[in-house]
């Protein structure tokens, strides 16, 4: 009892790792392809209208780029491609029993001491594997080593099975004859009914040479019997020996670690539960023929199979055909459905009936005299969610089918959608927004209707509110447009304002351009500002040209001498400084060399330097009534610094000889010595000393050298980061 508790838990885990690894593949980035087991050779075939073909049937799975089945997809329709035409394959999911054979490798290569733990946890895998066989199969169990003896012949016990595959033990010595379990395997299966496969597991390869691997795959062949190889990676056997044996029959070889064992076999049990025949009528040329089958999914996606060949006996001419391809589509007008045509200059005309299932009755008929592959069908009497059937009949000139085909189909016209799709702010070129929308499934339409919802409340904005006929671009004022956040709304409307469909409301976060955006398309389209500009323009062109006549020397005229008489600035004298006293002789008894007495005689003691007179810097000394100011800090303004001033020139800047230094470093924009303060004519100046990033007073840049006028609470910015304030002090 315990023992078939854990063989249950065993083959949950195993069942478990097969739903994994299949979700795992489904997400893989590889390229996935239609896998083909086998394709029987074509039989010949008499079709409804006398016509003479190929029945083409394959069998296949599909598999992601890595090799491993796809399990979660829905086949739409499948086609076969010979010779540039299409054929329209039924599809069917294989649900035929299965008799396998699990032939294990029992050779010396797992028989040794070291290899004793490898070969124990192989076979639990292989046992719990059998757990997950699609049931109704006959399971026999062979090993091989020297030779093939049967473990367990075909038996639908599975407990029988995983109980065989336990209980083999692995040869200490002797060969591995694999090639010849595998032509035991496929003769043990050559009677058996239904589908028929070889799953092997082996770390050997053949070292026997009595069988090849060709003549094994020769033997599965003529017995349809797939080879599902499994080769546990680290010995002797090698991936390309597997393929060999895999490929032709129709299988798919792994090979695994001991670790990723159960992954390689869930794969195996996987493509044996998942595949497909397509079948097909065709009418190919003589001789040997090229063809591929490709799957199209419901996803939209396709895949292709490898190229394959058969042989055709003779020319079979294709009838007159017409087949309904994939499924037939609600559309807001009606239904759409595509078609493949063949001997299309055959028929005249395309007679199209729809019927209700549930009553029975005709609710289409119409004939169609211009069609081709899609085909869309008006009407207004279907209703949504009901089911039809569809009739497609092909006719020749004489009023005779020469094929027709149907399909069922449940009437589900799509929603009605309208949403925006775009939206152009105004430009110097624009001076409307511009909205675009997208429509899809709406009827009826003549005109829109657009309008602004403010951002926050959501009301409308009534003077953006505009109407505009189907066809004409949407464009809505902007003059009563601020700046700030908007939602965007769109109505379609029939000719009685009806609401056909309303867009979601789309967000929009709208800046109005400035005066210096605006400016030059005011220029470019304003009469008046291009007479008034052009006006400017030529005066300014014939003043450059009057300059440059007169500074010119003239041929005729003679250079003479100009007295420029430079109008006189009453200045105030200044004191002479007193000329200071020569330097003390040394005394008497002192005495000085040459070069020292030399020294002595030629200099003369020096003057103090007169200050410069500056047009811009009054030399007048500040008047008594000259009052106090304060520098106050106000950015940053974690610092706290002020500074009084009673007496000019008065300094400012980082470095220690300035009046105000300031206690910041050179990273706040604030030279060493950056401005000047001076009283004079009652006010006081400020002027930049050539710093690195300027001086500015409320909010304007000072000319660098250059005094400017200071009004009480006026703010200095010294750089970008420091601002401080100046402000005078009234004193009683």
């Amino acid at each position: 009892m315990q023992k078939r508790i854990i063989s249950t838990l065993q083959a949950v885990i195993f069942i478990s790792i097969l739903i994994f690894s299949h979700v795992a593949n489904a997400q893989s980035t590889g390229q996935p392809k239609v896998h083909l087991h086998e394709t029987s050779p074509p039989q010949q075939v008499t079709t409804s209208g006398g016509a003479l073909g190929l029945s083409l049937k394959s069998s296949f799975s599909l598999l992601d780029g890595e090799d491993q089945v796809l399990m979660a997809f829905e086949i739409v329709d499948a086609t076969y491609d010979i010779q540039g035409e299409s054929y329209t394959a039924v599809i069917q999911e294989l649900e035929e029993p299965w008799t396998v054979i699990y032939l294990i490798d029992t050779s010396k290569t797992l028989g040794g001491f070291s290899t004793g733990p490898t070969f124990k946890n192989v076979k639990n895998i292989l046992a719990t594997s059998v757990e997950a066989i699609p049931d109704n199969s006959n399971i026999a169990v062979l090993s091989f080593a020297n030779d093939a003896p049967t473990a367990m012949d075909f038996n639908q016990d599975t407990e029988a099975a995983t109980t065989a595959i336990r209980n083999l033990a692995a040869s200490g010595s002797g060969n591995s004859c694999m090639n010849d379990g595998l032509y035991e395997a496929v003769n043990k299966l050559g009677g058996a009914p239904g589908r028929k496969a070889v799953i092997l597991f082996t770390a050997s390869a053949d070292d026997c040479a009595r069988r090849t691997a060709q003549e094994v795959v020769d033997f599965a062949q003529q017995n349809q019997v797939q080879i599902y190889p499994v080769g546990l990676q680290g010995y002797s056997i090698t991936k390309d020996e597997l393929d060999s044996l895999a490929g032709p029959t129709g299988g798919v070889a792994e090979l695994r670690d001991e670790s990723a064992l159960s992954f390689g076999l869930s794969n195996v049990i996987g493509l044996l539960m998942n595949q497909w025949t397509a079948k097909a009528t065709v009418y190919p040329s003589a001789g040997e023929v090229a063809a591929t089958l490709t799957v199209n999914l419901s996803d939209n996606t396709s895949i292709t199979s490898p190229e394959f060949i058969f042989n055709s006996s003779q020319d079979y001419v294709p009838p007159a055909e017409i087949e309904i391809k994939g499924l037939v589509q609600s559309v807001a007008e009606g239904i759409l459905f595509n078609l493949n045509i063949r001997q299309r200059e055959k028929i005249r005309q395309l007679n199209v009936s729809v019927t209700s299932i549930e009553t029975g009755q005709s609710v289409v008929s119409q004939s169609l005299i211009t069609f081709s592959d899609v085909n869309t069908v008006p009407t207004s009497s279907l209703i949504p969610g009901s089911k039809y059937t569809l009739m497609v009949s092909a006719m020749d000139s004489g009023g005779q089918i020469l094929s027709e085909d149907s399909a069922e189909f449940e009437y589900q016209p799509p929603a009605a959608n309208l949403t925006v799709a775009d939206i152009q702010t105004p430009s110097p070129e624009q001076d409307e927004f511009v909205v675009t929308v997208a429509a899809q499934n709406i009827s009826g339409v003549v005109k829109y209707k657009a309008w602004f919802g403010d951002g926050e409340t959501r009301a409308k904005i009534p003077s953006s509110e505009v109407t505009i006929p189907l066809g004409d671009p949407i464009l809505i004022p902007a003059e009563d447009i601020r700046s700030g956040n908007y939602l965007v709304i769109v109505q379609a409307l029939d000719g009685n304002d009806t609401v056909l469909a309303e867009t979601p409301a789309m967000e929009l976060i709208y800046k109005r351009p400035g005066i210096f955006q605006t400016f030059p398309n005011w220029v470019s389209t304003s009469p008046f500002a291009i007479t008034a500009v052009t006006g400017i323009c030529c005066l300014s062109l014939i003043g450059i040209l009057a300059i440059i006549w007169m500074v010119l020397p003239k041929k005729s005229e003679k250079s003479s001498d100009v007295d420029l008489i430079f109008p006189q600035k009453e200045r105030r004298p200044v004191s002479p400084a007193p000329r200071p006293s020569p330097p003390p002789r040394p005394k008497d008894d002192i005495a000085m060399d040459a070069d020292q007495e030399a020294a002595y005689v030629r200099q003369p003691p020096k003057a103090p330097p007169i200050p410069p007179v500056s047009p811009e810097r009054p030399v007048d000394d500040a008047p008594d009534d000259q009052p106090a100011a304060m520098i106050i800090m106000l950015q940053p303004k974690e610092l706290e610094f002020t500074a009084e001033m009673r007496d000019t020139p008065f300094t400012i800047g980082r470095k220690k000889d300035n009046d105000a230094v300031l206690p910041v470093d050179s990273s706040s924009g604030v030279s060493g010595n950056h401005l000047v303060l001076s009283f004079a004519k009652g006010g006081y100046y400020v002027k930049d000393e050539n710093s690195t990033y300027g001086t500015f007073v409320d909010g304007e840049a000072l000319e660098k050298g250059k005094p400017t006028l200071l009004k009480d609470g006026s703010v200095i910015s010294l750089g970008p980061k420091v601002k401080v304030s100046f402000q005078l002090i009234i004193e009683d």
